[in-house]
């Protein structure tokens, strides 16, 4: 029976996928953005969500909208972890390209998110480009992790951002068409069991349409903190802010400069503007490429004839970069998104990966967490793989990883330690 199910799913036909990009042979692929030492993943997901656990914003395109998707998403360059997509309907090309900010102050236990979709008109005649954002608990399928949306679950909107419970979810372009749920116009704040919204379920999104002529394309930039959030440094950082109302309460303001909100009383004012600035996209991908490219090229770079296989190299590197997470104990190694815990026994593989890229202060993190699973006996126990049974299952790998570390580096500090 099971082999019968994984056998019905659905078969992608070769013909829609694009020649030029790498072949994927899931149908539904997962992806990640992000930075390390985050204290969780975010994900990509295969129809072009941006999924933090906490909340998702998600993408619908054309007329009617159906989800945006392209299963060839692919990194940069193939290794840097800035996702882009890219799909097409009526005559419009819509290119996703999502990263995480890298924090100026070190700090990431709480990222910004920037989504840019470019759409572009590739036909011959005008045609019109339609884009829905929105946001939920967890699209479902091959997502990892969601939250819980009670029925009092409060949803506010200003003329540039989704706010739930006073916390922001996502700010994006002024000028859009706000509804509460899709095809509702959001008229006032609302609970969710007004619109019978469940974890599921889209709400708080904003309509965009615009013809564009041959050859002409359009831009629009999203913003998304990893967990929403009503903390002020945050949202300056977003280009938000909370002020204090006569009431003593916080207020969300319109960052729009001279708007109102549709569901404003005359308390609400503006100050700032999220606005569509394509420098400053330019400047913070720029500065995301320098410091993947830094931080994976700076010691160590395998140069190979077969560009694709070089590229696998750095984005395998990336990837266990990204499953690096900062938790109370400290900061240490993960197994990533499916096991978001440190077992040790895969540390001699982090070891070889991390000292043969010069980047040895990764694995070394880890020591602390080592001796607090170092037994009386002096036996290292995998807490992680034996969940507290005494299985001696990752010792000798242990041990392998540290004496292995020391030979590659040669530091006789790290050795006296």
């Amino acid at each position: 029976m099971l082999a019968g199910a994984a056998l019905a799913g659905p078969v992608f036909d070769p013909a829609q996928d694009d020649p030029a990009k790498p072949w994927s042979y899931f149908g539904q692929t997962t992806t990640m953005i992000g930075v390390p030492f985050m204290p969780d993943a975010i994900q990509v997901t295969y129809d072009g969500a941006l999924f933090t656990r906490q909340a998702e914003l998600c993408f619908f395109i054309g007329e009617p909208a159906r989800p945006f998707f392209d299963r060839q998403k692919q990194w940069l360059d193939g290794w840097i972890p800035v996702v882009q997509a890219r799909d097409q309907q009526d005559g419009i090309r819509y290119e996703l390209e999502l990263f995480t900010v890298v924090p100026a102050d070190d700090d990431v236990t709480n990222t910004v998110q920037l989504a840019r979709m470019r759409m572009t008109n590739s036909g011959t005649a005008p045609a019109r480009a339609s884009l829905l954002a929105a946001a939920r608990g967890s699209g479902g399928e091959y997502r990892l992790g969601g939250v819980s949306l009670p029925p009092t679950t409060r949803f506010e909107m200003t003329d540039d951002a989704l706010w739930r419970d006073g916390k922001l979810v996502y700010a994006f372009p002024p000028g859009g068409r706000r509804e509460a749920v899709p095809g509702e116009p959001y008229v006032a704040p609302f609970a969710a069991h007004e619109y019978q919204v469940s974890a599921r379920a889209e709400a708080g999104c904003v309509r965009y349409g615009r013809e564009l002529q041959p050859g002409e394309r359009w831009e629009l930039v999203f913003r998304m903190p990893r967990v929403p959030t009503a903390d002020p440094a945050k949202l300056a950082q977003l280009g938000l802010s909370l002020r204090t109302n006569a009431a003593g309460g916080a207020t969300l303001l319109s960052p729009k400069p001279g708007g109102k909100s549709a569901a404003a009383p005359s308390e609400w004012s503006s100050e700032q503007s999220v606005r569509d600035d394509p420098p400053v996209w330019e400047a913070e991908r720029a500065r995301a490429v320098d410091y993947w490219t830094g931080l994976v090229g700076r010691h160590t770079r395998l140069t190979l004839p077969e560009k694709r296989l070089e590229y696998a190299h750095r984005a395998a590197t990336a990837h266990v970069l990204l499953g690096t997470r900062t938790f109370a104990s400290g900061r240490t190694q993960t197994d990533g998104l499916p096991y978001p815990m440190l077992f040790i026994i895969c540390l001699w593989d982090y070891q070889m990966l991390y000292d043969s890229m010069g980047l040895g202060a990764f694995y070394e993190v880890n020591l602390p967490h080592l001796r607090a699973r170092q037994l009386e006996d002096g036996m290292l126990l995998d807490t992680s793989l034996t969940h507290g049974k005494r299985i001696m299952s990752s010792h000798g790998p242990t041990l392998f990883s540290v004496t292995h570390h020391v030979v590659m580096t040669r530091d006789r500090g790290f050795a006296s330690n």
